[in-house]
């Protein structure tokens, strides 16, 4: 039981140079109603999909699929796919429920998982 997460395997990714896994779909979040500031999913709950319900009092759910919501790029994770002298495929792990990117290994050609 490896907990809430969701393995990948890619071949022919970041071949020419690391290839940062900040990046898709958007992060929904609370956002507060006087500084305006989101708190993205991932820091409110990694047990279940965040939901309105979850944003305190005062705070505004934004959702995935708002122009307001958060871009990947902002989880600045860290997480890369991107070494061809290791391999042109990469494996990678993702939270579940927010979608954030855990962690990459580059390998060399994946044909299954």
């Amino acid at each position: 039981a490896d907990g809430p997460y969701v393995y990948v395997a890619v071949d022919d990714t970041g071949e020419d140079e690391a290839t940062s896994l900040d990046a898709g779909t958007p992060y929904s979040g609370c956002q507060d109603g006087t500084t305006n500031v989101i708190t993205p999913e991932y820091t409110i709950s990694t047990t279940r999909l965040v939901t309105a319900e979850d944003c305190p009092e005062g705070q505004a759910f934004i959702p995935r699929d708002s122009p307001s919501a958060l871009v990947a790029s902002t989880a600045q994770s860290g997480v890369v796919c991107g070494d061809a002298t290791a391999g042109t495929a990469c494996v990678m792990k993702y939270h579940k429920y927010t979608g954030l990117p855990i962690w990459a290994h580059d390998t060399p050609d994946v044909s299954g998982l």
